[in-house]
């Protein structure tokens, strides 16, 4: 009676890690489905254009986004902004982004960590160094603009005082992150 107990454990055993082998291999085919699925319904990479926006001015931050706002009611692609207070939020967010679906917005002037000390960082980290970043001051002083280009920034808009100003600006930098037209102008006016 032992060793039929034994015989019978010995198989129950290996039927269970059958059906567990098979049910690991269902889900990783499943999951790589899903994953293809979805690299092929973003085919076009620019169905949807992330902003990124880190400015410590809560107003600066209303306005941007009622200017994406009004940018997402007549647009040809969906545009998503997500906005932070401080680059130390950002860039712990920021490490597990695409880099091609997204556009990085960032001030100059900020206290606790300057947009230059952000734009460093970015650069020097490998999952953040190639996204596209436009430096947006309130500054249109040469040396931060130049501080800004030695430092790896894409581009720099000198922050406008009116809203259609901004809406304009903002358009043109998606437009230029969407289809790069091989300019050399690191100012976008």
């Amino acid at each position: 009676m032992r060793s039929e107990f034994f015989l019978f454990y010995k198989y129950s055993i290996c039927i269970k890690f059958c059906y567990d082998f098979y049910r690991f291999v269902y889900h990783a085919a499943v999951s790589m489905y899903i994953r293809d699925m979805a690299m092929l319904s973003s085919s076009n990479r620019f169905d949807c254009v992330k902003i990124y926006y880190i400015d410590d001015d809560i107003d600066d931050i209303e306005t941007f986004e009622f200017a994406v706002n009004s940018l997402n009611s007549n647009a040809r692609q969906k545009i998503e902004l997500y906005a932070f207070l401080e680059g130390d939020v950002f860039l712990r967010n920021a490490l597990y982004e695409d880099s091609s679906l997204q556009l990085v917005f960032l001030d100059v002037n900020m206290p606790t960590k300057s947009g230059f000390e952000v734009l460093t960082e970015m650069k020097q980290n490998l999952a953040t160094r190639k996204f596209p970043v436009i430096m947006f001051s309130t500054s249109s002083n040469k040396k931060s603009i130049e501080t800004s280009r030695q430092l790896g920034a894409d581009y720099y808009i000198t922050k406008p005082n009116n809203f259609n100003d901004l809406h304009l600006l903002i358009s043109k930098a998606i437009d230029l992150h969407i289809t790069p037209s091989g300019s050399s102008d690191f100012l976008i006016t």
